[in-house]
């Protein structure tokens, strides 16, 4: 996703692209902590979100 499409949709309080994607980038080294299998990788370009397990494991629910 290009920077300028991430800042749209999630930057809408923001005056200037640097500090975006300085806030951006923190924010994103925070969910890597937390969600660890998360793949993805930034470039002066944009984001690149890659296929990833989900943070949370599918459950059956048995109805009865």
């Amino acid at each position: 996703m290009p920077w300028v499409s991430l800042k749209e949709q999630f930057g809408h309080g923001y005056g200037r692209m640097n500090n975006f994607k300085r806030d951006f980038k923190t924010t994103l080294a925070q969910v890597k902590v937390v969600y660890r299998d998360a793949k993805f990788s930034l470039d002066p370009k944009g984001a690149r979100l890659l296929h990833s397990r989900p943070p949370v494991l599918r459950r059956l629910l048995q109805i009865k």
